[in-house]
């Protein structure tokens, strides 16, 4: 995402399946899309688009199977 403030530009870097921002796609990354998912707590911005894993514009069940078999090594890149 790009910010503009003032004369500079901000640039957020958004990692695949990392809605939590500790750079990495994990376990507590699966409980919050689930979270978002039961509408229980709302991800918004570049954590929404961080827990789109599959790039299909909803952030739901499937992106948690995509951060768990990444997170169980069954791929190598998410």
């Amino acid at each position: 995402m790009i910010a503009k403030i003032g004369s500079t530009t901000q640039y957020t870097i958004i990692i695949t399946g990392d809605t939590n921002e500790d750079g990495e796609a994990n376990f507590q990354d699966i409980l919050q899309i689930n979270k978002h998912r039961l509408e229980k707590e709302k991800l918004e911005g570049a954590n929404l688009k961080a827990g789109d894993v599959n790039q299909d514009e909803k952030t739901d069940f499937q992106d948690i199977l995509q951060i768990n078999k990444y997170r169980l090594l069954k791929i190598i890149r998410l």
